[in-house]
């Protein structure tokens, strides 16, 4: 019995001890947990893809072929109208002209751009993201209608195309360095264009239409390009098909 007392007392006689012990244990976790995440943002400042700039233009170079054996015709435009009310030279033009089948009949050359960026961004839970950013450029993008009006109760049909000089396509490829999870968003921007619809064949009433038309028509349609078509093609490629670049640490960007 005095055996067992005195063990218990020893016990009791020690628990301050350990209390603080652990006390001490803690602060000194807390004191290296912060000296590690201070030492990893550090280095994090150093961190590169190895040449970024080749990953993004293969990237880019194998999304189009694949929108080529799509078929650029796929890139298309939502069926539009457009109501006209007016008195030309003392003639009375009213009704709807509908555009209908809307889609790229040709693109004349594409360019990638030599402004090729990366960028690395860390979340509170400690992950990093980085975030590789480029941009297509389509020239001479052309888009073909059927078009049917509807102009003071006459039918008539036509077809039409419309130019667009350039549309650029922001590319930005995401991947969270932790997970392993790949995002991918493309930005499709539709400038103002000066040009005309050419109609086959013109007349009369088609003159009048191209005189009408609003050039931001097909805005809806060809940013959709983005989110529809090109977006899972670009998620494919970098998940499938094109290695993400090797990760460098206090070395030079390339």
């Amino acid at each position: 019995m005095k055996i067992q007392n005195n063990s218990i007392q020893y016990a009791q006689d020690i628990t301050p001890l350990l209390i603080m012990t652990k006390i001490y244990l803690g602060l000194f976790a807390l004191l290296n947990c912060a000296v590690f995440l201070n030492c990893t943002l550090t280095r994090a400042r150093n961190v590169h893809l190895v040449d970024h700039k080749g990953y993004m233009r293969r990237v880019i170079n194998e999304a189009m072929r694949d929108v080529e054996k799509m078929g650029w015709w796929n890139l298309d435009i939502p069926e539009f109208s457009m109501v006209i009310n007016e008195d030309v030279l003392h003639w009375p033009v009213v009704g709807t002209v509908y555009f209908r089948h809307g889609f790229t009949t040709s693109i004349q050359r594409l360019e990638i751009s030599n402004s090729i960026n990366q960028n690395w961004n860390w979340n509170v839970d400690g992950t990093a993201v980085v975030r590789v950013t480029g941009s297509l450029v389509m020239h001479d993008v052309v888009v073909g209608f059927d078009v049917e009006s509807h102009i003071n109760n006459i039918v008539h049909h036509s077809t039409a195309t419309f130019r667009r000089a350039t549309l650029t396509c922001n590319i930005a490829l995401f991947k969270n360095m932790h997970t392993n999870e790949m995002h991918v968003t493309v930005d499709v921007s539709h400038p103002t264009s000066s040009n005309r619809l050419v109609f086959m064949p013109s007349d009369n009433i088609t003159q009048v239409i191209t005189a009408l038309y609003n050039q931001n028509s097909t805005f809806t349609g060809i940013t959709q390009w983005g989110p529809q078509i090109f977006e899972p093609i670009f998620l494919d490629v970098v998940t499938n098909k094109i290695e993400f670049p090797d990760v460098c640490y206090d070395c030079p960007v390339s």
